[in-house]
C-alpha cells in the first residue's frame, strides 16, 4: 500500500530520473490490441532464431518474452536482458541476434505492464502494485535458468538496470554476473519537480507522462521512425508506478555493499538521459570484486541501436574474461 506524504515528494526530488510531467489532464494509456508490433531487426543470419514464449507469474498471470538462439545449439550460458521504462523487449533485437550468434541464449523478458505484457493480457500499460511483483514476476522466470545453464547474466539497460540489480541483490544465488547499460539510477532529464508536484497531488492510477523525447534514445533515422511509429512504446506509466520505481531505488541503494556479482558497466559519453558521473559514484559503493567500465565517447543512450555490433562484442569479450564462454 502506497502512503502519500511530503516525504516521498522531496525522496522523488532526489532520486526519480525517467518522470515525467502529468500533460493536459489525465490521458488514456491503454494499449490497442488490435495495434501491429513495429519490427526493429530482422536477422540476416539463417541460423538465429526470435521467438515469442511466455511463463506464469506467481499469481498465475501469463507474461510474454522474446527469446533468440541458435536451435541446433546447445548454450551454456543464459543472457537475461531487461528493458528500459519506456521501451520493450524487441528494442534489443539486433544486439540480442548478435549475441545469439556468438553462442549465447538471449531472453529479452517484457516487465509487466510493458510491451507485449499489457492490456492484450489483461494488465494496465504502466502500472503496477508493489515494486515486489516485478522482482517476483522475474524470480519465475530466471531461477528455473539455472538448472538448464551453466551461468546465467543479467543485462539491464536504461530504467531495466535497476531492476536487474535489484534483482540480484534480493536473489544473488540466481545469477553469476551484470550486465548494466546506460541503467536509469539517476538522470539528467528535465522535470523532477513538475513530476514529483504530479505523483504527490494524482490518485494512484492516474496516468504521469513520461518526457522522454525519441531523439534522446537514438539518433539513426531508422530508430528514431521506428521509435515515433511504435505502438509497444510506453508513454504514460501511473503514479503508483513512479512511487514503487522510487521504493525501488531506495532499496538498491540500501543494499549495494551487500552485491558481490561481477560488474560490468556501459556508459554513452553523449548520453541525454542518465547522470554518468551520479551513475559511477553509486556503483562504487557497491561490494563486487570486480567491476569494469566501458564508455563509448560518441554515443547516446541507445547503444543497441546504434552500435550492436561494438556492444555485443565489448559484452562477449567481458563474459569470456569472467569464464562465461558459450
Amino acid at each position: 500500500m502506497t502512503v502519500w506524504t511530503p516525504r516521498i515528494g522531496l525522496m522523488l526530488l532526489a532520486a526519480f530520473g525517467l518522470m515525467g510531467c502529468a500533460g493536459g489532464g489525465v490521458k488514456p494509456i491503454a494499449l490497442d490490441p488490435s495495434q501491429p508490433e513495429v519490427t526493429y531487426y530482422t536477422s540476416t543470419d539463417d541460423d538465429t532464431v526470435r521467438e515469442v514464449h511466455t511463463y506464469l507469474a506467481p499469481d498465475g498471470q501469463e507474461l510474454a518474452y522474446l527469446y533468440h538462439h541458435q536451435p541446433d545449439r546447445d548454450a551454456r550460458v543464459a543472457l537475461v536482458y531487461l528493458h528500459g521504462i519506456e521501451s520493450h523487449a524487441a528494442w534489443f533485437d539486433e544486439a540480442a541476434d548478435l549475441l545469439a550468434q556468438r553462442g549465447y541464449d538471449v531472453y529479452c523478458v517484457d516487465r509487466r505492464g510493458s510491451g507485449m505484457n499489457r492490456e492484450n493480457r489483461g494488465i494496465a500499460s504502466g502500472d503496477i502494485e508493489d515494486y515486489d511483483t516485478w522482482l517476483e514476476d522475474l524470480r519465475a522466470f530466471i531461477h528455473p535458468l539455472n538448472a538448464e545453464y551453466d551461468q546465467v547474466v543479467l543485462m539491464g539497460l536504461s530504467w531495466g538496470g535497476k531492476l536487474a540489480m535489484g534483482y540480484a541483490l534480493d536473489y544473488p544465488e540466481d545469477a553469476d554476473a551484470l550486465v548494466l547499460i546506460t541503467p536509469g539510477f539517476s538522470s539528467k532529464v528535465p522535470g523532477e519537480f513538475a513530476t514529483a508536484m504530479a505523483v504527490i497531488s494524482a490518485k494512484p492510477t492516474d496516468p504521469i507522462k513520461i518526457p522522454i523525447e525519441p531523439e534522446w534514445f537514438t539518433v539513426t533515422p531508422e530508430f528514431l521512425e521506428k521509435l515515433k511509429a511504435d505502438p509497444l512504446r510506453l508513454h504514460y506509466a501511473t503514479s503508483r508506478f513512479f512511487i514503487e520505481g522510487e521504493h525501488l531505488d531506495s532499496y538498491v541503494s540500501k543494499k549495494l555493499p551487500e552485491n558481490r556479482l561481477p560488474l560490468m558497466l556501459i556508459l554513452a559519453g553523449q548520453d541525454k538521459i542518465i547522470d554518468n558521473p551520479a551513475t559511477l559514484k553509486l556503483l562504487q559503493r557497491g561490494g563486487q570484486d570486480r567491476y569494469d567500465i566501458v564508455i563509448f565517447s560518441d554515443q547516446t543512450h541507445s547503444v543497441q541501436f546504434d552500435a550492436p555490433e561494438r556492444l555485443s562484442l565489448q559484452v562477449m569479450a567481458w563474459l569470456i574474461g569472467q569464464g562465461m564462454t558459450p
